[in-house]
């Protein structure tokens, strides 16, 4: 779940594999299974030009969404004012970081014509910058895990 104060994105769909929100989306996408030993992948959502992936951690309401579309604008859809805002070099993209008290809540950054954005919210808050690095360091890699499809449900965004 986006964060209180974030924009939900109209024209998108629900109950999905990652096969299917690929073809609705038009967007590719590789990630690991899982991040870390608590997060597992929970849902797909998918509209024209973007597709995301929520992990959850199954226990405590804590998510990691990553999101992926077409072109180079913000698709985060999280509009909250954060204390800190820091630039970080992967890959030779710049990323943005975005958060408070240390904490990373939100990495955004384009490459090849697709914009990225990554959202965490732990126990209230985002997650230290190793583990958003890794996060990030870990989409579209070469040496993706296979996702399988029939441990997830699918989600696809919707209006409200």
């Amino acid at each position: 779940r986006w964060q209180k104060n974030t924009v939900q994105v109209a024209g998108c769909k629900r109950n999905m594999q990652l096969e299917e929100a690929e073809k609705i989306s038009g967007v590719t996408i590789r990630v690991p299974s899982t991040i870390t030993d608590e997060f597992s992948i929970c849902t797909y959502r998918a509209m024209e030009g973007m597709i995301e992936i929520t992990y959850t951690d199954g226990k405590n309401g804590d998510e990691i969404n990553i999101r992926k579309g077409t072109g180079s604008n913000d698709i985060s859809g999280d509009y909250n004012n954060y204390a800190e805002t820091n630039k970080a070099t992967v890959e030779a993209n710049s990323v943005t970081l975005k958060g408070d008290n240390g904490k990373i809540s939100l990495a955004v950054w384009t490459a090849d014509n697709q914009a990225y954005a990554v959202f965490a919210s732990i126990s209230g808050a985002g997650v230290d910058k190793t583990m958003m690095m890794d996060i990030i360091n870990s989409i579209d890699s070469a040496d993706k895990e296979s996702i399988n499809d029939s441990e997830t449900t699918a989600d696809t965004m919707d209006n409200g």
